[in-house]
């Protein structure tokens, strides 16, 4: 391809601002320094290919690239007593009105008899005393409880160390950490697994793909796996963007997170990790010691070097810039959503709009107005209105920023 002096001379800027030397620039994109020196005075020609991994590597080692975690994942069982009813949990502990606010569902749910939900936020309780009452909250139930810590201006580990005043064992908790462009390559990652160079307490790992033909791109939407998954600890490595692309039809190019490392964590590993949140939390970079210690202690992916054991082997330099050399330290962020009508909407036209139509074409052709006298039975749901109308007064008294990268802050009025 033709020679582009002044992309030249902006790759050259932002490598010196980002005070990457050389030699490093060169190793992490995959060639010699004089490989690169040859290229950039033009005695090489520079291939589509290469300019942009150029391109990428750059932005990966930004030390200003974000990283930054969410809590994705919160279920916690708290012991049935006068004190601790369903009722108590919701509006002492959550701050969500349980008669206004939670629905009864059709459906039992995980062994419990009784279950209630407020949007995502599900609580559930059982006829036999030690099941007690639990606390579940996937990511979409995550994100729309920020939005009552912001409001109340309070933290997840603030909230956490409410649970412990109720006495609440937690079963599972998610750490998300955000990687907005790219710092790990999935499949580079799975080729170390392969090639013996995870260093790790866990014993399995499992790279699962798919793409789409229409894409000039082999394999998107990568996930590796590392460790059991019925351990009470693995981690889960995947391309958000092509998540985000196959759920809510966002171009993969303007996806706000590129990839997301998940710690998974149950049980007892699940009660130490949140220990750790709240005895560290006056410490400076808390959020950074208490995910990357856990990270460090069970996996890195190492360098081969057959001279010396495996437990001297040096860390990657990619897995280096992302367990913290060379960048800013990982903070704790929330991105509070409401409820929201339009993902609901979303979930109908995939999951239930062909059969309906389907259905409706049927009755069409036999004559039958079966699912339209459905449809004018239904009644909308009482506590369904009540709770959008409650968020939306929450939503009016809070300002919404969006930053550069497409992410939410909430900033209450005084």
């Amino acid at each position: 391809m033709e020679y582009d002096a002044e992309w030249w001379k902006k790759i050259e800027k932002k490598r010196k601002k980002y005070r990457i030397t050389q030699d490093r620039f060169a190793v992490h994109i995959g060639i010699s320094r004089e490989h690169y020196n040859r290229l950039k005075a033009n005695k090489v020609e520079l291939t589509l290919s290469l300019k942009e991994k150029i391109e990428n590597t750059l932005e990966r080692l930004n030390p200003d690239a974000p990283l930054s975690l969410l809590i994705d994942y919160v279920r916690v069982r708290f012991p049935l007593s006068e004190e601790n009813s369903i009722r108590e949990i919701a509006e002492e502990l959550l701050k969500i009105p349980f008669e206004e606010g939670f629905e009864k569902q059709s459906h039992g749910w995980n062994n419990y008899e009784n279950c209630f939900a407020y949007g995502n936020i599900i609580l559930c309780s059982s006829n036999k005393k030690e099941m007690g009452i639990l606390l579940e909250m996937k990511g979409q139930g995550c994100r729309q409880f920020e939005l009552y810590l912001e409001y109340r201006e309070k933290s997840w580990i603030d909230f956490f160390e409410h649970i412990s005043l109720y006495d609440g064992i937690y079963k599972r908790l998610d750490l998300a950490v955000n990687d907005a462009y790219g710092i790990l390559d999935i499949q580079y990652l799975a080729d170390k697994c392969l090639n013996g160079e995870c260093i790790s307490l866990s014993k399995k790992f499992s790279l699962c793909g798919s793409g789409e033909l229409r894409f000039e791109k082999f394999a998107m939407g990568k996930t590796l796996y590392i460790g059991s998954r019925q351990s009470e600890i693995y981690f889960c490595i995947y391309e958000k963007d092509y998540e985000q692309y196959i759920l809510n039809n966002i171009p993969i190019e303007e996806a706000v997170v590129k990839n997301r490392f998940e710690i998974r964590l149950a049980d007892e590993r699940a009660n130490e990790a949140v220990q750790q949140l709240i005895i560290k939390r006056y410490e400076e970079d808390f959020i950074e010691t208490v995910v990357f210690g856990i990270i460090n202690h069970y996996v890195r992916f190492a360098v081969r070097d057959d001279t010396v054991k495996k437990t001297f082997w040096e860390n990657d330099l990619m897995w280096q810039h992302f367990i913290g050399c060379y960048r800013d330290k990982l903070k704790l962020t929330t991105e509070p959503k409401p409820f929201s009508r339009q993902r609901t909407l979303n979930w109908i036209s995939r999951q239930c709009m062909p059969t309906i139509v389907g259905l409706v074409a049927d009755d069409i052709q036999r004559g039958t107005t079966e699912i339209a006298d459905m449809m004018n039975k239904a009644r909308p749901s009482l506590k369904m209105q009540k709770m959008l109308k409650l968020e939306k007064e929450i939503v009016e008294k809070i300002k919404i920023k969006i930053d550069e990268r497409g992410r939410i802050s909430y900033e209450q009025e005084n």
